[in-house]
Formats: C-alpha cells, structure tokens, sequence
C-alpha cells in the first residue's frame, strides 16, 4: 500500500457520510484509512462504525480533543506509508482526485506536497450543495509573509497545466512521507511535523514555509477538484488586506477566539520560521507591516493583542525549535520566487 489517508473527526456528523462515500468512490485504489476521533459528542461514532462494515482501515478515538496539529501528529507517529493524504471532515473529492495528485508525485521526484481545485461546498439545513465558487488553489505568500487562500470567493478556475506554488493547505492534500520527516521540528518529545503549539489555524502554513525551506516543491493540480465547507471564510484576497473594508468585515464576522487564535499562530509562524535576514528588505516590509497591524488592532481588536502573551510563553519552545530548523535548512531562496 502507498497511501496513507489520514481523516481528523469531531463532530462531524453533517458531513462525514459524504466525505467517507466519496473516498470510496476514488480510481485510485491503493490506499488505507487512518482516523482519530476528537471525543466525538454527536453520530460521528456511529457513522464511522457503519463505514468499517465494508471497508478496512484503522480506527481509534481519544478521550478528548487533541486539536489538528495534535491528532494528525498522533496518526502520522502510527505508520510509515511513503505518502500521507490529509482529509478534512467536510471535503467530497471527485474519484479522480487521489489519482490526479499521485500521478503529479509520480512525474516528479521533488514535490513534496500537492493539492487540487477546492470549491465550496454550502449547507442548508442537512443539505450540501456543490458550487462553481473557489474555495481554495492553494496557499500564496506575499513578501510581508502574509500567506491567503488562493482564489478565494472567486468564480471556478478552468482546468490547466499542473502550477508550482508556494504550499498547500491541509485540507484535502498529499504528502511524501521523506518531506515531511526532513521538514519537521526536531522536539524533546520527537518530531512534530504539524506544530503542536498551534493546535489549529495556520499549522499548514508553517508546514508549507518548512518545506518550502527543504527545497521541497508544492504543486497545484487543477484537474482534481473536490468540495469543502468552510466556516471560516475570510475575505476575497487583495494586495490592500491591511487596510481593505472586505478583510476587517470578514474579521467581524468571526467570533473573538477564532480571531485571537489566528493571530496568535500567525505571530508563531513568524517567530519560529521567519527566514529572511535581519533589516533584509524582506524583513523591513514584514515588520512594517506587522507593525501597522498592531497599531490598528489596539483600536479596533484589543483583546485579540492577548495572543502576544501565548507567544511570550511559548518563547523557549520556538527558539529550540527555530534552531533545529534553521540549522540545516537551504535559506529562503524558494520562498522568494513566489515573491
């Protein structure tokens, strides 16, 4: 077997039965499921337990919820498959869609990670509907290091050639198992290939700027498409996001923790795997912009600046685990070709 799919349940009931049928239905066959239920409260259980009647795979459930980084740590930790798939709850993927990203891996030695066209999925009620809306074509990174969705809100993107880019969010994505272990934060407790100290948000952004930091490629493989219910959606990206009536109405829309914890692992992302030389221009603007960002949070979001305590806590755990990946890591040269 080759692939390793890993799927991170927690009350996923809304969804679930359309992600798992939709698995089922991939062209590509040779795979094997690994899931971790986060303590489950609703028929998550249930529907799972009814998925196993016909199908083989690994199943286990924690006695509480562990988070994202956490659990897919804990799965990642249970096998040694060469590639690791990483699906969320609320995606269907169309059956070709493992097939289209393997051959991709397949036809190039040095992609350490894919991802296809995610369109948005809706929900009315107990319904789901697909729609023609992007929902993501993968991560893109501006030289201030503020990293978005590409093609967010935007109308369908036509299929074409596969596109190198800068990362892959870790919502139906591809791994090569040799990527993420030489990309992984070297801790006291082992590796951590998704940051633990940031439980969820923006882990899959760390993991595509440590990759990125390997000489590792990322690719984007139009040709497969799947469906993703997104809760939190944010703004159509625009180069004005600091100062965009869209990005601060997005923000409100938000509840008050989800905005303080993205902010906070935004700040750990920069601390831990900022690359660029000190007063580099790079990291003139980076700071520039971080700045700006403070100063209009005062005013506008004063309690999410409490993410800055989180960060000082956490300030010997970055510093050990931004030497270990400094150390050996080839420079930033990679990321500044998506500059």
């Amino acid at each position: 077997m080759s692939v390793a799919v890993q799927l991170l349940t927690w009350n996923g009931e809304a969804f679930l039965g359309e992600c798992l049928d939709s698995l089922s239905r991939q062209t590509y066959k040779d795979w094997q499921i690994f899931i971790l239920d986060n303590n489950s409260e609703d028929q998550t259980s249930a529907i799972i337990s009814h998925w196993f009647v016909h199908h083989r795979g690994h199943w286990q459930k924690n006695s509480q919820n562990v988070g994202f980084a956490r659990g897919h740590n804990l799965l990642l930790k249970s096998h040694e498959w060469p590639y690791v798939f990483i699906l969320n709850q609320d995606v269907i993927l169309e059956p070709s869609y493992l097939d289209k990203l393997m051959s991709c891996f397949i036809a190039r030695s040095r992609v350490g990670s894919a991802t296809g066209c995610l369109l948005r999925l809706e929900r009315d009620n107990e319904r789901l509907t697909k729609t023609d809306t992007m929902d993501s074509a993968g991560l893109k990174i501006y030289r201030t290091h503020r990293v978005v969705e590409r093609g967010r809100g935007e109308a369908a993107w036509p299929v074409g050639a596969d596109e190198e880019i800068f990362g892959v969010p870790a919502t139906a994505a591809l791994y090569r198992r040799s990527a993420l272990n030489e990309a992984a934060a070297k801790t006291s407790n082992g590796l951590e290939w998704f940051d633990e100290n940031f439980g969820s948000y923006k882990e899959d952004v760390d993991l595509a700027y440590r990759l990125q930091l390997f000489g590792w490629r990322s690719v984007y493989v139009s040709a497969a498409r799947g469906y993703h219910y997104r809760g939190l959606r944010g703004a159509v990206d625009a180069d004005t996001a600091l100062f965009g009536v869209a990005t601060w109405r997005s923000r409100r829309e938000r509840s008050a923790t989800a905005n303080r914890q993205s902010y906070r692992n935004h700040l750990l992302f920069i601390f831990k795997s900022f690359a660029f030389p000190p007063f580099s221009p790079v990291w003139w603007q980076t700071v520039f912009y971080e700045t700006m960002k403070l100063f209009i949070l005062i005013f506008t979001e004063p309690k999410t600046l409490m993410a800055w305590t989180d960060v000082y806590k956490l300030r010997g755990a970055l510093a050990v685990k931004r030497r270990s990946i400094l150390a050996i890591s080839r420079g930033p040269e990679n990321i500044a070709r998506f500059f």
